[in-house]
């Protein structure tokens, strides 16, 4: 079941008038000094039952199944409320700030996915794990990390496939001498386990090219985005060619003309664009993103 529907991101805003009729509590164990276990609340993220149950059919038959659960507050176990609120945020389709979280924090996140079923969000956290910016120093830790979670087999192996590639197409592990002493120390330091199927994956590889990316939305050549429609904030950065969608009716098309996206501003859900074409100078833009069309106004333009 995937994401189908652009719903308005102002429905979680307390304000805007539609009040929630959810509210889940994020709980974990606090253990005292005598040892004894009892529940804590490690804070509240509120919803709507319709909402999530158009999204998620795990919502839909918790709130409207045979047994329907019919509270106000649920208890939510073995998350954190950071997780729990990055995948409310996306069902509501605002933009999720992926920037600066840990793989620990991204794969509380799958775990979510895979609990409620909201399949493209668990294609979009693979994204971000997939992308995860990899260094010399830091590969070993984020591969094995990433190891421990073979509980998901649709993220995992092509998470540990992008270190492996990293690996091998890494500048200072170019021949097979730098990836075996890199192996050797790696299983010194405790990892061997991770080192050797890392290893492994990339003796596969062999002498595989890298995909050629697209200068403008950064995919690879197989999955270039040009020519499809902007649906999610997050898809857009700073420097970005868009053309106006021909399909929308709302622009009239000029040869050679585009857009550029100058910035991205998710908190005032704002994004700002420079029009040109070869007859008219520059201008800039400010457009509102909550515009009910907004998204399927402008496709990408790669080519």
């Amino acid at each position: 079941f995937g994401m189908t529907i652009s719903l308005h991101p102002k429905l979680l805003d307390p304000t805007f008038g539609i009040p929630f009729d959810v509210t889940f509590q994020i709980m974990a164990s606090s253990e005292h000094s005598s040892r004894v276990s009892e529940e804590v609340v490690l804070g509240e993220v509120k919803g709507h039952k319709l909402i999530l149950g158009l999204i998620s059919p795990v919502f839909k038959n918790q709130f409207f199944g045979n047994a329907q659960d019919e509270e106000e507050i649920i208890p939510v176990r073995q998350t954190t409320k950071e997780a729990f609120e990055r995948m409310i945020t996306y069902i509501y389709s605002k933009p999720v700030d992926w920037s600066g979280i840990s793989v620990i924090e991204l794969y509380d996140v799958v775990n979510l996915a895979e609990k409620y079923d909201v399949s493209s969000l668990m294609d979009e956290v693979k994204t971000q794990l997939v992308k995860y910016p990899l260094t010399t120093e830091n590969l070993m830790e984020v591969a094995t990390t990433v190891d421990e979670y073979a509980q998901f087999p649709s993220v995992t192996p092509a998470v540990l496939l992008s270190c492996a590639r990293f690996l091998i197409l890494n500048s200072q592990l170019q021949s097979r001498e730098d990836l075996l002493r890199f192996s050797a120390e790696n299983v010194g330091a405790g990892q061997q386990a991770t080192a050797i199927k890392l290893f492994a994956l990339a003796h596969g590889l062999g002498e595989e090219q890298p995909s050629k990316l697209c200068d403008n939305c950064g995919e690879t050549d197989s999955r270039c985005l040009h020519g499809q429609v902007v649906k999610r904030l997050d898809k857009i950065r700073p420097a970005i060619k868009l053309s106006n969608n021909k399909d929308s009716g709302a622009m009239a098309t000029i040869e050679g003309q585009f857009f550029t996206v100058v910035s991205v501003d998710p908190t005032l859900e704002k994004v700002e664009l420079k029009y040109s074409n070869d007859a008219n100078p520059s201008t800039t833009h400010s457009l509102p993103i909550d515009h009910p069309s907004y998204r399927y106004l402008f496709v990408f333009k790669c080519k």
